[in-house]
């Protein structure tokens, strides 16, 4: 079920080697006892000689149990990890379709195009028989690492997008008053239809700067309350 190294599949070889030869020494010894020609003690000496060979692969034999059972827990929580994640992307997008975005950037989509990928790609490990352990745990680092990407992109996004449009409509009643004003919001109101939210917000922000410093600052305390 499972792909192993080199030194592994060496180790189990070398315990079966070794295996073999405790079992012709016991052999030979079996035949000592029938012909009556050995001293009990040398009888006995060669017994605990067999049995402290035995002891020994015995160890191996648990050692190499043990790294087994470690290999079918890590596919276990790689599964749980799978469904985790997959469940996460999913609460991600009803977030963004419940938020009501006008659209998405290019660079978003793209996130969330190798996010779906890199889930995909933990997927295809789990189905590769045997299965390879160590390279399903690389590419399910890589999955954690999108998918927490994604979320925090996400939250960001929303965010900007919210700001934007309430910066954009705190500034409206000074653009008659303040030409520099009515210029800045209309390029951020151009950033924003383009869905360049982050880049909305800074213009905004830069724009009501002129007439009130403090003005984004109190926009994000009425949007934590809300």
């Amino acid at each position: 079920s499972y792909q192993l190294s080199e030194y592994d599949f060496e180790t189990q070889r070398q315990l079966e080697k070794e295996l073999s030869t405790v079992y012709k020494h016991f052999e030979i010894l079996i035949e000592k006892v029938k012909i009556n020609e050995t001293a009990q003690t040398v009888i006995s000496e060669e017994l605990a000689q067999i049995k402290e060979q035995l002891d020994i692969i015995r160890e191996g034999q648990q050692d190499f149990a043990l790294k087994l059972q470690a290999l079918r827990k890590d596919e276990f929580e790689a599964r749980e990890k799978l469904k985790e994640l997959s469940k996460k992307v999913g609460e991600t997008v009803r977030l963004v379709s419940k938020s009501n975005v006008p659209g998405l950037p290019e660079d978003y989509k793209y996130l969330f195009e190798d996010t779906n990928d890199s889930l995909q790609n933990v997927k295809y490990q789990l189905e590769e028989k045997p299965l390879n352990i160590s390279a399903l745990n690389q590419y399910l680092e890589i999955a954690v690492l999108t998918v927490e990407k994604l979320t925090n992109s996400t939250i960001e996004l929303l965010e900007n997008v919210m700001l934007a449009e309430k910066a954009i409509q705190y500034g409206n009643r000074y653009k008659s008053q303040y030409p520099a004003v009515a210029k800045g919001l209309s390029d951020a109101e151009m950033a924003f239809r383009h869905y360049e939210y982050q880049e909305a917000l800074e213009q905004a922000a830069a724009t009501l700067d002129i007439i009130d410093p403090d003005a984004l600052k109190k926009i994000k305390a009425t949007f934590v309350l809300e």
